[in-house]
């Protein structure tokens, strides 16, 4: 048994499967599967291809287009993987720019707050101080004025006449 016997046997069940793969992917494959030299190897091979069913020239493609395919896919993986690194990187840095932004805020406006606070009860104890100075102001009058007018009362030569009863 020769070897293309050998890879019609083997390959005979999935041979349309990988036909169809690269008739229905050819789009994709043609932009990726360009030569040194700026051909495309694709699309010649899909047109023959197409008008044959031979397993030993689907094999030959893969052979032949198969590393490039490979090479080019993980040329491609890798470039995806370093622009997903470097936008995460990016982010990252936003993220930590963010956070560094809002502990800032948080302590500023923390800092207002006990300042506004501060002042607050600055206010107030000064009012209570105040009513309590006033009040006892006040006290020290009511009763200036009670012993005073008792006294004047009192101590008048002048008549003064109840007006209750």
């Amino acid at each position: 048994m020769n070897i293309t016997e050998k890879l019609e046997r083997a390959l005979s069940n999935i041979a349309p499967f990988l036909c169809d793969i690269f008739i229905e992917f050819s789009h994709i494959l043609t932009k990726t599967l360009v030569v040194s030299h700026g051909q495309e190897l694709l699309p010649s091979s899909l047109h023959a291809l197409k008008q044959t069913t031979s397993i030993v020239e689907l094999v030959m493609l893969l052979f032949n287009e198969g590393p490039l395919l490979s090479h080019t896919s993980k040329d491609h993986i890798v470039k995806v993987a370093n622009e997903a690194d470097f936008i995460l990187n990016r982010m990252g840095a936003d993220d930590i720019r963010k956070a560094s932004e809002f502990e800032q805020l948080s302590a500023q406006t923390t800092v207002e707050r006990k300042s506004e606070e501060q002042l607050y009860e600055h206010f107030i104890t000064a009012a209570c101080q105040r009513h309590q100075v006033i009040a006892s102001r006040l006290q020290e009058n009511f009763l200036a004025m009670m012993i005073n007018d008792k006294t004047a009362y009192l101590n008048s030569s002048r008549l003064f006449w109840k007006l209750d009863p």
